[in-house]
This record gives structure tokens, C-alpha cells and sequence, in this order.
């Protein structure tokens, strides 16, 4: 079995979109390297960020490591290493979160896997 891949959605609740992209001014290396690590700590690993327009919504595609469940992976996006979170806000986005079935796309993930 491998890594898994899944697509975000992010939606922003009422108010945050503004706060989001004040506080990305403050998202230093320090603050991106820290996020990274508690990434891979849980065996997640976001491999792009795609925003749409300011007030969204945004997509991202995630890759789970081997063991990760769909429900672990829902819960990392929306417990205390999330996205936002580390920016001192309080869990800003909505996120729904699709697996995608590789056995459509010939079994590979759409990036190299880093698990």
C-alpha cells in the first residue's frame, strides 16, 4: 500500500479572508519550517497551495503516508497543526477533503510521492 492524495477545498468562514492574508505577511521561514516539521510529524505533506481569488476559495492537494485515514487526515486539516492555525488564528477555514481514487489515474498520485 501507498501514500494516499487527497484535494482540499478550503472555504474561508465569515470574516477571516481578510485576517488570512494580513497574517501570511508574518509567515516567515521560521514560521513555514515549524509547519513543515509538525506536517510530516503527523505524515502529511502539502504539495501546493492554490488560491483562487483573496476571498477564495483555495485548493490545495495533500499527501497522507501510508496508515493515514481518511478521518485522521479530516482531522489533521482541522486540529491544531492546520493550516491557519499557525498564524494565530482560530481555525479560519472550512475544509472539505476528497481522496483520490489513484486506481483512476493508472495507481500514481498527480505528484511524486514523499512518503
Amino acid at each position: 500500500m501507498a501514500s494516499n492524495f487527497f484535494l482540499v477545498h478550503h472555504t474561508f468562514k465569515p470574516g477571516m479572508a481578510e485576517k488570512w492574508w494580513a497574517n501570511m505577511k508574518n509567515y516567515d521561514e521560521n514560521k513555514q519550517k515549524i509547519h513543515q516539521e509538525n506536517q510530516i510529524e503527523a505524515g502529511v505533506y502539502c504539495h501546493t497551495f492554490m488560491p483562487t481569488t483573496k476571498e477564495g476559495p483555495m485548493f490545495c492537494i495533500w499527501e497522507a503516508k501510508e496508515g493515514v485515514s481518511v478521518s485522521e487526515f479530516q482531522n489533521f486539516i482541522d486540529g491544531p497543526n492546520a493550516i491557519g492555525v499557525h498564524m494565530d488564528l482560530d481555525h479560519p477555514l472550512n475544509n472539505h477533503c476528497q481522496k483520490i481514487d489513484h486506481d483512476l489515474i493508472g495507481g500514481e498520485g498527480p505528484y511524486p510521492r514523499r512518503f
